[in-house]
C-alpha cells in the first residue's frame, strides 16, 4: 500500500486570528510565495531547505522558522525525500495589536533579526 501524505487544516471559531496547517510525510515543493500573516513554521521530522531573501537554511526537527508577512519564501524538502511540519498562520494585525499593548509606540510589526530559533522550550 502506497503511503500518501497527510495535510490538514485546523481553524478556530473562537480564534479568527489563527489558523494551523499539519503535513505529514510530504514531498511536495512550493514555488516561490509570501502569506498576509505571521507564520511560524515547525519541523516535525526530515530536513527542509527554507529560502528567504536573508538567505537559505536547512531546517532539521525541533527548528522554528518565522516569517514575517509579506516575505517572500521556499520551503522545500531535500531531493527524494519527505518532511512532516505544523505552520501556525497568525494575523499580522492581531501580532501588531499585541506588540502595541506591551511597546506602546509601536504601530506595525516590528521587524525580526533573524528567521529562524533554535529554542527547544519553545519549540515544545
Amino acid at each position: 500500500m502506497k503511503h500518501t501524505p497527510l495535510s490538514r487544516i485546523i481553524r478556530y471559531p473562537d480564534a479568527p486570528f489563527l489558523e494551523i496547517r499539519l503535513t505529514i510525510s510530504s514531498e511536495r515543493s512550493y514555488e516561490m510565495h509570501a502569506h498576509p500573516t505571521l507564520s511560524i513554521g515547525f519541523m516535525l521530522e526530515g530536513e527542509t531547505i527554507f529560502a528567504t531573501p536573508k538567505g537559505s537554511f536547512t531546517l532539521s526537527p525541533g527548528a522554528l522558522a518565522i516569517i514575517e508577512p509579506n516575505v517572500q519564501h521556499t520551503c522545500n524538502p531535500l531531493p527524494q525525500t519527505k518532511r512532516s511540519y505544523v505552520m501556525v498562520y497568525l494575523d499580522a494585525s492581531y501580532c501588531a495589536n499585541i506588540q502595541k499593548m506591551l511597546f506602546r509606540d509601536t504601530q506595525i510589526l516590528l521587524p525580526l533579526k533573524s528567521p529562524l530559533i533554535f529554542h527547544q522550550r519553545l519549540y515544545n
